[in-house]
């Protein structure tokens, strides 16, 4: 056994593929399910200069999603002081002007084949051919970083400000560059890493747990959507009955596609 999750209700295992069916002829056991492996494809990234040094220029003026939401009222009545928000996602830039000061870089993890790394490591990066060596929860791709931002950018007259600008945020980590081949780079996750960072998450005793990323197979009907739909639902609840919230998102198809999308659809 490499995890128990969710006081006891979720395990990862090891052992021999193809072994769902002898597993729940267990008693004990509802649902078993072959660990799911995630690969996105995406070309090697390059710093998008366009919109000029955030660094020096106030961009809030440009945060429409803020005004619509009235975030910036809401700053009169509180800013998140005193709230934990974990990312899970492809890691946080540690060093970004808007996030060092909110980043907890102790408590931030990298969740990789059912390994939970912590503090700095050799990894892979999409702007090297060799492993480097990295504060383990950086940002590898740049979507964490952003969403990070939205989050809790902080409020300090440069580039954004986030929605809990006083909030700290911990980066969690189950995404990787496994190989490198040409200029195509292979985004990875499992499932049973994103499962291990949300445990991590609720055991810390983190506010909130923000997935903003979607898993499973797209086939409402399947077999192993219901397995990870059936661990899903028990990761959440458990993270409800130990008071962390968690936000997950819908995905980027707007109203073009009403699709069960996991683990939102919870």
């Amino acid at each position: 056994m490499l995890h128990e999750l969710a006081a006891g209700s979720i395990f990862i295992i090891q052992g021999p593929e193809d072994m769902e069916g002898e597993l729940e002829s267990i008693p004990a056991v509802n649902s078993a399910l072959s660990n799911q492996t995630y690969t996105i494809e995406t070309s090697e990234l390059q710093a998008d200069k366009s919109i000029g040094d955030a660094t020096t220029d106030s961009l809030t003026n440009q945060q429409y999603a803020m005004k619509g939401t009235r975030a910036f009222e809401a700053h009169d009545i509180t800013t998140g002081s005193g709230i934990i928000v974990a990312v899970v996602d492809t890691g946080i830039d540690h060093t970004h002007p808007d996030l060092e000061s909110q980043l907890d870089q102790k408590q931030s993890r990298l969740f990789r084949n059912s390994t939970v790394l912590t503090g700095t490591e050799k990894i892979n990066v999409p702007t090297e051919l060799e492993p480097v060596e990295r504060f383990v929860a950086t940002d590898i791709e740049g979507h964490s970083t952003q969403v990070a931002g939205i989050v809790a950018a902080s409020q300090n007259e440069t580039g954004i400000v986030g929605v809990a600008p006083d909030a700290k945020i911990i980066s969690l980590r189950p995404f990787f560059f496994d190989e490198l081949v040409g200029d195509i780079l292979s985004l990875t996750s499992t499932f049973a890493d994103l499962l291990v960072a949300i445990d991590y998450a609720i055991d810390i005793g983190v506010d909130v747990v923000n997935v903003s990323l979607t898993v499973g197979d797209p086939d409402p009907g399947s077999i192993s959507r219901r397995r990870v739909y059936a661990a899903l639902n028990r990761i959440i609840v458990h993270a409800i009955e130990n008071g962390t919230t968690v936000v997950a998102a819908m995905g980027n198809d707007g109203i073009k596609r009403f699709l069960r999308i996991y683990p939102s659809y919870q």
